[in-house]
């Protein structure tokens, strides 16, 4: 096997989302939004401000060798760890102001 390496892009976004049962808005498993849950169940969908956040992380494989699936969670896993890094105070109070009418 030719040595490539791997990689893994996580976004996450951060949204409002309106009370209720099921809000304003619905959302499925399709296009950009995807559905809640092991499932993908409808649920329901930002109304408001969004904020996304992105990393990359390189898969962890030996030279030669096909990634596992151990070797692509904890990408993702790192992932999650830089994405939580990102969200300092100041990005935080942002987020938070928005329930009263922040932009």
């Amino acid at each position: 096997m030719t040595d490539y390496l791997y990689q893994v892009r996580v976004y996450a976004n951060v949204s409002m989302l309106p009370r209720g049962t099921a809000g304003p808005g619905m959302q499925q498993n399709n296009a950009d939004l995807g559905g809640y849950g092991t499932t993908a169940t409808a649920g329901p969908a930002p109304m408001a401000q969004t904020m996304r956040f992105v990393a990359d992380e390189i898969v962890p494989n030996a030279i030669a060798t096909a990634p596992t699936a151990a070797n692509i969670q904890t990408a993702i896993a790192s992932c999650g760890t830089d994405i939580q890094n990102q969200i300092t105070t100041a990005v935080l109070g942002v987020i938070q102001g928005w329930a009263t009418g922040g932009q």
